[in-house]
């Protein structure tokens, strides 16, 4: 790794900054060197129910962070979990676009002067304080009574599939942590699609 930058360059560097170096390297080697979320999201159930003319859904997840990705959230990068919804016609044809789409999103970040793991639903805008990570994800594990579609937009005897994915992304990269931006591509992932069939 150090051949990348020059065996020159490096002794010429002052003891400070030949620690700042090594140390930058050191991190770029831990995040870079696997994938940060891995296979560790997945939907494991959705359910749908009707309510006041309203559809609400109900999901619970499993999410599982490598080493990598608590190094990340440790050195204050907030995570976005993004639970993303379409509803479509059961037999759509391809080019045919969703009757309704929404996404629901909750940031996560370990606050580095509190110490404390901060959760923001980025929807309505509220945040609950947790104190260690593990404890902050298991929160949004199981997300309910997520408002999905009115009973109105909905034909009577006809059959929709409503699809429901979950991301894991960034929400903000802080400028002085610039130089891991190119990398975070390969890090974002998705759990593969969940679908249920509902017939008002």
């Amino acid at each position: 790794m150090l051949g990348f930058f020059g065996r020159t360059t490096v002794q010429h560097l002052g003891p400070v900054r030949r620690a700042f170096l090594l140390c930058v390297l050191a991190t770029f080697g831990i995040l870079a060197s696997t994938p940060v979320w891995g296979r560790g999201l997945t939907i494991l159930h959705v359910s749908i129910f009707h309510q006041r003319a309203v559809y609400y859904l109900n999901t619970r997840m499993r999410i599982r962070l490598n080493p990598s990705a608590r190094h990340a959230l440790k050195i204050g990068i907030p995570v976005v979990l993004k639970l993303e919804i379409a509803i479509n016609h059961h037999n759509a044809w391809f080019w045919q676009g969703p009757i309704a789409h929404l996404t629901q999103r909750f940031s996560i970040q370990d606050q580095l002067v509190s110490g404390q793991v901060v959760v923001r639903d980025l929807n309505s805008g509220t945040r609950v304080y947790f104190r260690k990570v593990h404890t902050a994800l298991h929160s949004i594990e199981a997300i309910r009574h997520i408002p999905v579609i009115d009973s109105s937009l909905l034909r009577i005897n006809h059959v929709y599939r409503i699809r429901v994915k979950a991301v894991l992304d960034i929400e903000k990269i802080p400028s002085n942590l610039k130089w891991i931006a190119w990398i975070w591509s390969s890090w974002r992932t998705a759990s593969p699609s969940y679908s249920i069939v509902i017939r008002p």
